[in-house]
């Protein structure tokens, strides 16, 4: 292959609802472990890191077959947006070893059922389109349309700001609305110079 392509899997210590929830054991093994394999098996990603504060997320990630080359810095082992991390790891790799990825993939924990299909169907779909930015999506089945927000005198109002008249007719008609699709967290994979230069994983 003719790029670098890497994989990072952010893997923090902290957590604020669950203890070391990035570890915990799923089906007998650690989350952790489930987007480093997939990445592994990745016909097109040719690197695999996870950025982690805590040596033992660290040591768990080695033995699953990712690289450690840093701990991340305590300013970013709290609640910190995704793209301080990718910036962060990118950064580290270019200026420590003069490695340099382009695209960057970003996998994360908490998903461990996205498969190399998936993995592998984003990369193949940036590669070939052009965009910034590619990410897995499911379909949403509750249509924000019919979803209301309620007031503290049990009131309801159209969430998204539908008056009555919409609420009706040819707006009940569900074949006259288009598809709609949520980003499941699975799979980004995102041009170097969209996270480098601005900041940003969209």
């Amino acid at each position: 292959m003719d790029r670098e392509i890497l994989c990072v899997i952010p893997a923090r210590s902290g957590s604020q609802r669950i203890r070391d929830k990035n570890i915990q054991f799923w089906r007998g093994r650690p989350l952790l472990s489930y987007p480093i394999e997939t990445a592994k098996r990745s016909r097109h990603v040719t690197r695999v890191i996870v950025s982690t504060d805590s040596p033992e997320y660290a040591r768990i990630a080695e033995i699953w077959g990712a690289e450690v080359p840093f701990l991340r810095p305590p300013e970013l082992a709290e609640d910190v947006p995704s793209e301080w991390v990718l910036k962060h790891a990118v950064e580290w790799l270019e200026e420590h070893e003069g490695y340099r990825a382009d695209p960057i993939v970003l996998m994360q924990c908490t998903t461990p059922m996205t498969s190399v299909e998936d993995l592998d169907g984003c990369i193949d779909l940036f590669l070939k389109s052009g965009a910034d930015t590619v990410v897995t999506v499911r379909e949403v089945k509750d249509n924000p349309r019919w979803m209301f927000w309620m007031t503290e005198e049990n009131r309801l109002h159209s969430y998204i700001g539908l008056s009555g008249e919409h609420l009706k007719g040819r707006w009940a008609d569900s074949k006259l609305h288009s598809k709609l699709y949520v980003p499941t967290g699975g799979v980004y994979v995102v041009k170097r110079s969209v996270l480098m230069e601005k900041g940003r994983i969209y």
